[in-house]
């Protein structure tokens, strides 16, 4: 998706049946969000890695209210991307599908050695 990313076309679609408010939200964020990176969803792919982020953070993921707030938020976004008709469920599950390998590579094992040069203080000497 970031060599190549895919482009979908709504022209021609019957995207709004009706005339209404909630409609006219929908019109509002379709028309900031343009339909690009479609297959896999980056809306979803963020959500989940902010999601895990947020959960894995020593402060942060101890915090049960944020916990909370942070998986009801990355399934709200999930659930949204369909329902605004910005993607389609199998988006949605590629997004999940890449979201697992890029788990094991930010969190694997052979990282936690690099984490703890990083962590370290740098000291300069002059």
């Amino acid at each position: 998706c970031t060599v190549i990313p895919m482009y979908f076309d709504r022209t021609g679609m019957e995207m709004y049946p009706r005339d209404n408010f909630l409609t006219d939200i929908v019109k509002l964020l379709q028309g900031f969000d343009e339909p690009t990176t479609v297959m896999p969803s980056m809306h979803v792919y963020v959500a989940i890695g902010l999601c895990v982020a947020t959960l894995k953070d020593k402060v942060l993921g101890s915090l049960k209210f944020v916990k909370f707030c942070a998986v009801i938020l990355c399934i709200g976004i999930c659930l949204s991307i369909v329902f605004t008709k910005q993607h389609s469920v199998l988006d949605g599950i590629a997004a999940v599908a890449l979201s697992v390998p890029v788990y094991f590579l930010a969190y694997g094992m052979k990282h936690k050695k690099l984490l703890k040069l990083v962590e370290k203080p740098c000291v300069l000497e002059v």
